[in-house]
């Protein structure tokens, strides 16, 4: 398939996002995808390669007469399919050009005509669930974040309509709106399968299994390929208003309908992947934690797809919560459970037998945290003092043997860092296998903050569980040192080996329950 995207502007982190999940979707159903970011090399002969094209975020003006009727011939006549999305309806005069007729036409004869500049959250409604693009989606789903655009009339007249948004669930509420407002659509007066999706601002989306669902579906549907039966993710941002994604079974003709457009052979379906990790973040957390987030997200991301593991995302603490069983690893990046329910559910699922992976944060934990239980899970470990401002710094491999530091040095330099020291030291613990500490030559640590000695242990493991937590995670420039790397990809690949899914286990006590004499 051919993606066109815009390599800077609003959309870009939209877009960077896109190519990851795109990634490690072609790596599981075996299909190549090239990317443009300008129109000018499109020609009948480059169409001609791909099955389908996909417009991420790409504006519909500025395109070479050339580009432009080779695009409109393969539209028209079938050739491959087409996705596009948000920015791909901004139809006008922008930028000094001019409208493009035929293709204000092509999505149902509307022209652009205002914005939610400051963003709304919504309720989208399906109209068709027997569309195959819909095949598993609630009948109803929240968007959590959106600059709607509103046209100079709608669509449905000229386009078949599959989902629209419900305006009177604007929030905050705004006067941009047009009544009749459809968001995803397809116009079957043409040769080629193809559908529109709103929806493509926010990277946010792809944290969201209705929004994935969305777009593989139209991917597969699009290309005229059946789709591989692929592992659901959690629901995060984009939550459905339903608790569970009702079962769409498409009809006989939407099945078959072709629009014209040339049947291909099945991709070939993924093997099944040899564990499921599920990463929890928060987007409202201070910046250098959102960094190391976003920068460990693509990480495990190309990780996943190279070692054939599944890898889904949630920013949604308490839908993601629901689910921690239909996985084998969680893992934490920046930030922890702060509601008495989400942290009852990770106890139960860890002292089901389920997998932890912590960063940085993750572990944060003084008197005000009030959650005893993981105190103990971390070996009794208490937040004493930090480091500040964040700096290199030299550490101590323990275990050289263990499979999660095995391919370290007994000593290295790890990159810029706010590091953490715990009271009581969890290397008391008896249960505790401290892997790497701070070399006592660091002190003293920090200029502002300063750790000036004592043993710091920096990663480790509670044996009585199946975890490891890293002090590592703040800033973007943790994941850039190709050495220390080895720890993050072999800690995550030892924790999800021979993994099992979790047991179910009796709904624990309060997770304030419990007592310690820091809290």
């Amino acid at each position: 398939m051919l993606a066109l995207y815009e390599n800077g502007g609003h959309h870009v982190e939209y877009s960077t996002r896109a190519r990851t999940w795109l990634a490690q979707l072609a790596a599981d159903s075996n299909f190549k995808i090239d990317y443009l970011t300008h129109t000018d090399s499109i020609t009948d002969d480059l169409l001609s390669q791909y099955r389908l094209i996909i417009q991420l975020d790409y504006a519909p003006y500025a395109w070479k007469p050339t580009a432009m009727t080779a695009f409109q011939k393969y539209i028209e006549e079938g050739r491959g399919g087409w996705i596009g999305f948000h920015h791909a309806t901004l139809l006008g005069e922008f930028d000094g050009y001019p409208i493009w007729p035929w293709f204000s036409n092509f999505m149902g004869g509307i022209r652009w005509k205002d914005y939610i500049f400051r963003f709304a959250k919504a309720i989208v409604h399906v109209e068709d669930p027997a569309s195959p693009v819909m095949k598993g989606i609630p009948d109803s789903f929240v968007v959590q974040k959106e600059e709607w655009y509103t046209y100079d009339k709608s669509p449905r007249p000229n386009v078949h309509v599959l989902a629209s948004v419900d305006e009177s669930s604007y929030q905050p509420d705004t006067s941009v709106k047009m009544g009749d407002h459809p968001v995803i659509w397809t116009n079957e007066k043409m040769g080629a399968r193809n559908v529109y999706i709103f929806m493509g601002h926010s990277p946010i989306l792809f944290d969201d299994w209705v929004y994935q669902k969305i777009f593989s579906n139209a991917i597969f549907w699009a290309a005229a390929t059946s789709q591989p039966a692929t592992p659901q993710p959690a629901t995060p941002d984009l939550a459905p208003t339903t608790t569970a994604p009702p079962p769409a079974t498409a009809s006989p003709k939407a099945a078959t309908a072709t629009h014209g457009a040339k049947q291909t052979p099945a991709l070939t379906p993924a093997p099944k992947p040899k564990f499921k990790a599920l990463a929890f973040y928060s987007h409202t957390v201070e910046p250098d934690h959102i960094a190391f987030a976003r920068d460990a997200i693509n990480f495990y991301t190309a990780l996943a797809a190279r070692k054939d593991f599944s890898f889904d995302t949630t920013s949604d603490w308490a839908a993601g919560s629901e689910k921690l069983n239909d996985y084998q690893l969680i893992l934490w990046l920046n930030d922890f459970p702060h509601t008495e329910e989400e942290r009852s559910a990770f106890a139960r699922y860890m002292d089901g037998g389920g997998a932890w992976l912590g960063f940085h944060v993750s572990a944060y934990n003084d008197r005000d945290t009030r959650w005893p239980w993981f105190v103990h899970f971390l070996g009794d470990a208490v937040f004493y003092n930090n480091s500040w401002p964040p700096l290199p710094a030299r550490l101590i491999v323990e275990d050289q043997k263990h499979p999660a530091t095995r391919r370290l040095p007994a000593r290295y330099t790890a990159p810029i860092n706010e590091w953490y020291g715990w009271r009581p030291n969890p290397r008391l613990d008896k249960d505790v296998h401290v892997l790497i500490s701070l070399d006592t030559a660091n002190y003293p640590l920090g200029k502002k903050d300063i750790l000036r000695s004592g043993d710091i242990p920096v990663v480790w493991t509670n044996t009585k569980y199946k975890m490891l937590y890293m002090n590592m995670g703040h800033g973007d420039l943790v994941l850039s040192s190709p050495l220390q790397n080895r720890l993050f990809e072999d800690a995550i690949l030892w924790l999800g080996s021979n993994a099992a899914t979790p047991a179910a286990t009796p709904a624990a006590a309060p997770a304030h329950g419990a007592t310690h004499p820091t809290q």
